[in-house]
């Protein structure tokens, strides 16, 4: 769609590179200002003259976007290939990354994205000059194919980094909010309810159990098996459960313990208010262990157990 100059109103990418190769450039700051009102601010630009190929970084807000064409019949199906796995690869990741990473992902794929077209736009003019036979031409597209494939590989692999780091800050975000809201029920059980101090206090060592294991791993550079392709508020939320669910399990363990239904019972010497609160810590400390030891006490598991010392009997 064209206003009463002539110039589109949403100039395309052939129509911007037209521009852009024509002489004189009469109309280019204009429409390089339509462009970026539709498409984003221009941040980089390459265009090819023999491939009739061009690649632009713009920047819309605080998301970086690479919008590219190219003349496919002049590319063997290899270049192909690995210009769509690059376009392909930086459309998922704009989902996950934001920021300074996608800034810095976005330009490792364009750099990728240039060369490739670079080459191509080379082969082309060695075509029209016939200075390359066809298999020369066809060795040399293949093999800067195979080494573009490599470059994204590591821009993936970047990317992957990266969105795990930024899961893993909202996850401790919502960690820290989890622990602040179990500190806030115990406190409400404790004034309003006046439970006993031993129940609330299983319920504090679970919860700080549950926020200690986080922090360990953390420490030990060991990675939390956090999902990138959630949302920030969800990652947040499951980070938020982690305490929650630490005090849970800390006090369905006294619960259990306590009813003899956990083969676990303080010795006479031992306080029995210190017991429970480390049984309590370990159940919030390790989830796993915690729900394995409920599991086999389940009914149906195999044995009984005396309610006194909480053991099986055969």
């Amino acid at each position: 769609m064209s206003d009463t100059t002539g110039m589109p109103e949403r100039p395309s990418l052939l129509q911007l590179r037209a521009e852009i190769l024509s002489d004189g450039q009469r109309n280019l700051d204009e429409i390089r200002r339509r462009f970026e009102k539709y498409r984003g601010e221009i941040v980089e630009e390459d265009y090819f003259r023999f491939a009739e190929a061009l690649v632009v970084l713009v920047k819309k807000g605080r998301l970086h976007r690479i919008l590219t064409c190219y003349n496919s019949t002049e590319a063997n199906p290899n270049l192909s290939l690995a210009l769509r796995s690059a376009r392909r690869e930086e459309r998922k990741f704009s989902a996950f990354l934001r920021g300074r990473p996608q800034e810095i992902f976005s330009q490792m794929i364009y750099a990728v994205i240039v060369h490739l077209l670079g080459v191509l736009d080379l082969v082309t003019k060695a075509r029209t000059k016939k200075n390359l036979t066809a298999e020369q031409i066809e060795e040399r597209l293949n093999k800067e194919s195979a080494a573009a494939e490599e470059d994204v590989r590591h821009a993936k692999e970047f990317a992957i980094d990266a969105a795990k780091n930024a899961a893993l800050s909202w996850y401790l975000v919502g960690l820290m909010a989890g622990a602040a809201t179990s500190g806030i029920i115990v406190w409400g059980l404790i004034e309003l309810v006046s439970v006993p101090a031993l129940f609330a206090g299983c319920l504090v060592a679970g919860g700080i159990g549950a926020v200690v294991s986080v922090m360990a791993r953390i420490t030990h550079r060991n990675r939390l098996d956090v999902a990138i392709e959630r949302r920030p508020r969800l990652t947040v939320f499951a980070g938020a459960l982690r305490p929650l669910a630490g005090a849970l399990f800390g006090l369905a363990f006294y619960v259990l313990a306590h009813g003899g239904l956990l083969p676990f019972k303080p010795e006479q010497t031992a306080d029995a208010s210190s017991f429970f609160w480390g049984l309590a810590f370990l159940a919030g400390f390790s989830e796993r262990w915690a729900q394995d030891t409920i599991v086999k006490a389940a009914p149906g598991q195999g044995g009984r157990r005396d309610p006194e010392f909480g053991k099986k009997v055969a």
